[in-house]
């Protein structure tokens, strides 16, 4: 009679494989990680909140998207933003935006900063869409007084009341600096290494003590799984 092999080297081969996911929503970038061969585990730290805010202005010369969210969460988007010229920041953002029936006139590749050199500064007025605290760059520009700030979602940081951190983590998936900040009062700097979508967040899990294993090539989900899929595993 032969003899059971021992599950603990297969055990410890899903282990090396978990990689956690801390959007609100498991999919797409759940699905996206398992077609590359990982294990996606849920465990949500950023809630994104309609403000019901109404815009700033009438009619916008310029419009500035900085993420599928911030279509999603502006109620008559097309109507309002009319023949406005617009720029979002990456291919998610760009897709929304045409789907709400937008014509975007320029896709940035990276941050909210690559967006805004894209802007042209004869129009106006120009209004950010997104969200309640946007990011660095987008906040000075706001605060500078070179656009108008249509605050159409508010974030919620922290995991649902009660949910258990999830254990035997390879990894951290990590879309915006809200889930950076959120994930590090969670466990600190000594929990596993993260993958963050761009440079903007990287420098936010930096500056909350977090590892950064690596940075996605591009501001979009699919960037961020072949991220993590590219990293050596135990």
């Amino acid at each position: 009679m032969s003899t059971p092999r021992s599950s603990a080297p297969r055990l410890e081969a899903v282990l090396a494989h978990r990689v956690l996911v801390t959007r609100e929503e498991l999919e797409p970038l759940g699905a996206a990680l398992e077609a590359r061969g990982l294990v996606a585990v849920h465990l949500p730290l950023v809630h994104l909140r309609p403000t019901g805010a109404p815009p700033p202005c009438r009619a916008p010369a310029q419009v500035l998207l900085t993420s599928a969210a911030g279509v999603a969460s502006a109620p008559g988007l097309r109507e309002w933003a009319g023949g406005a010229r617009v720029i979002v920041v990456g291919d998610a953002t760009a897709r929304a935006a045409r789907a709400a029936g937008l014509v975007v006139a320029a896709v940035a590749s990276g941050s909210g900063a690559d967006a805004l050199a894209q802007l042209d500064p004869s129009l106006a007025p120009t209004v950010f869409v997104g969200a309640a605290e946007p990011a660095p760059a987008v906040t000075a520009a706001l605060a500078a007084g070179g656009l108008l700030h249509w605050p159409v979602y508010a974030r919620q940081e922290g995991p649902p009341p009660g949910a258990p951190v999830p254990a035997d983590l390879a990894l951290v998936t990590l879309a915006s600096p809200s889930a950076a900040r959120a994930w590090a009062r969670l466990v600190g700097p000594s929990g596993p290494p993260v993958v963050v979508i761009g440079a903007t967040t990287a420098a936010a899990a930096r500056e909350a003590g977090l590892v950064v294993a690596a940075v996605a090539a591009r501001p979009d989900l699919d960037a961020l799984a072949e991220a993590a899929a590219g990293l050596p595993r135990p």
